[in-house]
């Protein structure tokens, strides 16, 4: 069970840690302590076990705020997909709240399409599955970068693993407004 604090702690050491990076001298790139990280990402881990969407979805967005000042001053590109990232989270949340009143739900799932490849499981692929779909190709595009460290691939690896855990959790809400029983056997792996 994640501390009621968790999102406070994270919070804390991505501004120490943002705050106590150190310039490399010949290529001008900033990086974070290794220590620091390991603790971020152990933290984001624990978050991810609580399987609380909200803790989760909350834990990503103070991520990218911090991502957003972090890399985003010097780099343009970062700056757009992490904005467009906050976008997408937003939309997520809004679909969240949605998801837990049954009725309004019910409502809204009218309103998508019942086609196979605009559904999973049944269920409709609406800003929820938007956003964990492309962050999770932001994630694993940044992990394979040749740019990140073996600590800040552990702690994507982590973001990535929680969006995977939100996605099978947020199903599992879908099902339940809607009355549907989803199979043993769904395409999101369990951590």
């Amino acid at each position: 069970m994640v501390k009621i604090g968790s999102i406070s702690e994270l919070s804390l050491k991505l501004n120490f840690a943002y705050d106590s990076y150190s310039k490399v001298e010949a290529t001008n790139e900033r990086h974070l302590n290794k220590t620091d990280i390991k603790n971020i990402a152990s933290i984001v881990e624990n978050i991810g076990i609580s399987e609380e969407l909200n803790i989760i979805i909350n834990a990503e967005r103070v991520i990218l705020r911090h991502e957003a000042q972090f890399y985003g001053k010097d780099n343009p590109q970062a700056l757009k997909s992490i904005t467009e990232a906050v976008k997408e989270l937003d939309g997520a949340s809004d679909a969240l709240m949605v998801v837990q009143d049954k009725h309004l739900y019910q409502a809204a799932n009218k309103t998508h399409s019942v086609k196979a490849r605009d559904r999973i499981n049944g269920l409709p692929k609406d800003a929820f599955h938007v956003f964990t779909n492309s962050h999770k190709t932001r994630l694993g595009n940044r992990i394979r970068s040749i740019e990140a460290s073996f600590e800040e691939r552990l702690l994507l690896k982590e973001r990535y693993n929680n969006m995977q855990i939100a996605q099978k959790e947020y199903m599992k809400l879908q099902a339940k407004a809607l009355d549907i029983t989803l199979s043993g056997k769904s395409r999101y792996i369990e951590r």
